[in-house]
């Protein structure tokens, strides 16, 4: 039980929150079912991410999602034509045909989610490391 537990709530260090709370939001964010999801995923579970530091940014990123969801297809659309040539090379290679990239809204969609992920991974960082640690905290009685 105490192994559950401190895999649960464990002395996790900022880094590993931050890392833990961006891939959340990234996997969040994401469509669910979607080879990126199940990618995004695999990655959660090989790095060992802070479990309740990806479920708190997954919960984020699904609210997050409804927000955003207007922007995930004039984004992907805008990315895909901006240059048409690299990307029916780049999206018929092998491997990465089976992420369906080619669509607009799921091309919008994992670039929104890798862009959030990576602004509140270095918010996040920013804050744990730089900020607080010069907040002196005093103790009135």
């Amino acid at each position: 039980m105490q192994k559950l537990i401190k895999f649960f709530w464990g002395n996790p260090s900022s880094m590993s929150i931050a890392a833990s709370f961006a891939m959340g939001v990234t996997l969040g964010l994401c469509p669910l079912g979607t080879t990126i999801w199940f990618l995004i995923l695999g990655l959660c579970l090989i790095f060992k991410t802070h479990i309740l530091s990806l479920l708190t940014g997954l919960i984020t990123g699904v609210f997050l999602r409804v927000i955003l969801r207007s922007l995930f297809e004039p984004t992907g659309k805008m990315i895909l034509l901006s240059n048409e040539v690299f990307w029916k090379r780049t999206l018929s290679k092998p491997v990465i045909c089976y992420l369906n990239l080619n669509v607009g809204s799921i091309m919008g969609n994992m670039f929104i989610a890798i862009l959030s992920g990576l602004i509140i991974f270095a918010l996040i960082f920013i804050t744990l490391n730089i900020i607080l640690p010069k907040i002196k905290i005093t103790r009135s009685i």
